[in-house]
């Protein structure tokens, strides 16, 4: 059929365009018409797979997972038939453990990629819903009651008095955005590519108690904490004035802000040992990071991460969720590790106080 409208459309000008619209429609509905293997997903693409590996989280986490995101037994999909849970969970942290593409995932679960969107898009949502949210919004009481021990933990490591937790800004590398749609504003002159960056705030016993969604990667580290209401959320914590979150030079002093003293400030002698525990703090915290983008290399590879093209947001704060649920069932990660090793007895809280 295509060679006859290629036929017709030779010594007539004028049917060139129309007939071109005919063959792009003709080719759509070919790939529109592809059909792919039956059963409707391989459910035995699990087996025999050491789950550590490939999805970062043991059998006994992922069944305790679900409980806490309270995920039914089936999945339902539009012009499908419903998936089981367990499964649906395990594709997501699939995707989000060992990052490709959902016309790769397709070809190994034998559905379409649309069908895999849905299923990770859905699982997402869920886990920002119960555990991302505690990032932002819904902010767990246990939390702000342990405030006076993180405090007494931090000064036991040599902190400035009356530290409680670590401030700290992180910039994700992304995929060069269009200039048409987005002015300059994502290069990051400091590390020399496009990024984002969230700042964070991380507790003694290792979970991240707060995150900002999404700055452009040009944005001093001072701006991002001014527009991400990180005081409000502690003013709405009422955390006692002596109390503030230490943080680097980089960053003003404010009630609930304690930047670390620069040279000028401070005698020399002084200035060293704090920078000593401060810089041995700060390589703990930059492994904590490590350590959530070896888990999530989704977010460690800017392909993954497109500004227009993905919720940005959405794959930080269910990260952040999954790490610190991970944090809370291990009993501990690196960071409550070096506060142990130097006199502090406890570690993150129970995970029933924690989604309460």
């Amino acid at each position: 059929m295509e060679r006859a409208i290629r036929e017709l459309v030779d010594g007539h000008a004028s049917l060139v365009i129309p007939l071109q619209v005919t063959l792009m429609m003709i080719e759509r509905r070919r790939r529109s018409a592809i059909t792919y293997p039956r059963p409707p997903f391989n459910y035995h693409a699990f087996d025999g797979v050491d789950e550590m590996v490939a999805l970062h989280f043991s059998a006994e986490e992922i069944n305790l997972l679900m409980e806490c995101l309270g995920l039914p037994d089936f999945i339902a999909i539009p012009r499908i038939r419903p998936v089981p849970s367990s499964f649906a969970l395990r594709v997501c942290l699939s995707r989000l453990s060992h990052p490709r593409s959902y016309g790769q995932m397709a070809q190994e679960f034998h559905v379409s990629p649309s069908t895999i969107s849905k299923l990770v898009n859905g699982i997402l949502d869920r886990i920002v819903e119960k555990l991302g949210v505690l990032l932002y919004d819904h902010f767990p009481l246990v939390v702000r009651e342990r405030v006076p021990r993180y405090r007494d933990a931090m000064i036991e490591c040599g902190c400035p008095v009356g530290c409680w937790s670590v401030l700290d800004c992180t910039a994700r590398r992304i995929r060069a955005p269009s200039h048409h749609f987005y002015p300059a504003g994502f290069y990051d002159g400091h590390h020399h590519y496009h990024a984002i960056k969230f700042l964070t705030l991380i507790a003694p016993d290792g979970l991240f108690l707060f995150s900002s969604h999404w700055n452009e990667g040009s944005i001093a580290d001072a701006e991002v904490l001014r527009r991400c209401g990180l005081h409000d959320v502690l003013g709405a914590w009422e955390i006692p004035q002596q109390c503030r979150v230490l943080a680097d030079s980089a960053f003003a002093s404010d009630r609930f802000v304690e930047p670390i003293p620069r040279q000028l400030e401070v005698e020399a002698l002084e200035l060293g040992n704090l920078q000593m525990q401060m810089a041995s703090l700060r390589v703990v915290v930059e492994h904590s990071y490590q350590m959530l983008f070896q888990d999530f290399p989704i977010l460690d590879d800017p392909k993954w991460l497109s500004i227009g093209k993905s919720d940005l947001n959405r794959l930080w704060f269910a990260c952040l969720g999954l790490s610190n649920y991970k944090t809370i069932v291990r009993g501990g990660n690196r960071i409550s590790d070096y506060f142990r090793d130097r006199g502090s007895q406890f570690g993150p809280p129970a995970l029933d106080q924690y989604l309460d």
